[in-house]
């Protein structure tokens, strides 16, 4: 990693290690910090104070005449916003459509490439270095066991990370496949999972478990064809 570039970005940047592929395809991430960031999701080329107003007051599907308070209440923290971060933010989202994710939250950026030097590309086009918070890049020689998709972990207690496909799923079955999991010894549950599958509604998502014996994948698939998506080996650094 060229350490001397982002720290002539900004001297307090943060550097982190890959641990696995983001979004099944990038080995690198910038993390960037930019007040009402996600207000470059708008249309508005310009991303006036207009623009921003309109695009917080309809953030939410309900209505009223407490609009203009809730705006009001929030006017401290719409004051301080960098229109020129923002511009150049939406610019960098257009640009690199084909080569570059961005992940936009309310006051903070994600920018994921294949190679830090796509990395320092969309680093070059933002109008101030000072927003970016960390830099997340792959150890030296751990490129290839990222892109075959494993997970690198500085101590192993689960050879597997299983992610279930997000969807609608019969609620007593649900049932029955955390009664499965349970009474597996090599099986461990997450919270998200757990939470998942005790709801009493049909969606699942964003969730996963470890295990030591793929032979559980096997019981979910014929409980459920089609519910296992990922399958990804977990190797020490």
């Amino acid at each position: 990693m060229d350490t001397l570039f982002w720290l002539n970005l900004n001297s307090d940047v943060k550097f982190k290690n890959t641990k696995k592929q983001f979004w099944g395809q990038y080995l690198w991430r910038l993390e960037a910090q930019a007040n009402c960031a996600n207000v470059a999701h708008h249309d508005d080329p310009h991303l006036s104070v207009k623009t921003l107003k309109y695009q917080m007051i309809n953030r939410s599907n309900y209505g009223g005449s407490w609009r203009d308070p809730y705006w009001h209440s929030y006017t401290g923290k719409y004051e301080n916003v960098d229109y020129d971060l923002l511009r150049s933010i939406k610019t960098i989202k257009q640009s690199f459509a084909t080569t570059v994710k961005t992940r936009i939250e309310d006051c903070s950026v994600q920018f994921y490439a294949a190679s830090e030097n796509d990395l320092k590309l969309v680093a070059k086009m933002l109008s101030t270095g000072d927003c970016v918070q960390a830099v997340t890049g792959p150890q030296p020689g751990t490129e290839q066991l990222l892109s075959s998709d494993k997970i690198i972990a500085p101590k192993i207690a689960y050879q597997y990370k299983v992610i279930l496909r997000d969807g609608q799923y019969n609620v007593p079955l649900k049932q029955q496949m955390l009664n499965l999991l349970e009474s597996q010894p090599d099986v461990k549950i997450t919270a998200g999972l757990r939470h998942n599958l005790k709801r009493p509604y049909p969606a699942m998502w964003g969730v996963f478990f470890y295990t030591n014996d793929l032979g559980i994948v096997t019981m979910l698939s014929l409980m459920s064809p089609g519910i296992v998506g990922k399958i990804h080996e977990v190797v020490q650094a």
